[in-house]
């Protein structure tokens, strides 16, 4: 996208436009993406839990205002 906006002439006339190259690069990221997760291997399943662990705490909150039991 930035290549097709400093130099747009290197480009096919349809990719000329922002708006035509900016729908191109998300098509191509559809693609992509799968293809690229497919051919890499997965993460190890620690890696993950340690990346993530920052999620892992306890948060106390105090509620001073309810709606109340539905059936009173």
């Amino acid at each position: 996208m930035l290549a097709n906006i400093f130099y747009p002439a290197g480009f096919p006339a349809l990719l000329r436009s922002p708006i035509h190259a900016g729908a191109f690069c998300m098509l191509a990221g559809l693609v992509l993406v799968p293809a690229v997760s497919l051919l890499t291997r997965p993460p190890q399943p620690r890696h993950v839990e340690q990346v993530f662990r920052c999620y892992d705490r306890q948060v106390v909150v105090t509620v001073r205002d309810s709606i109340g039991d539905p059936l009173q």
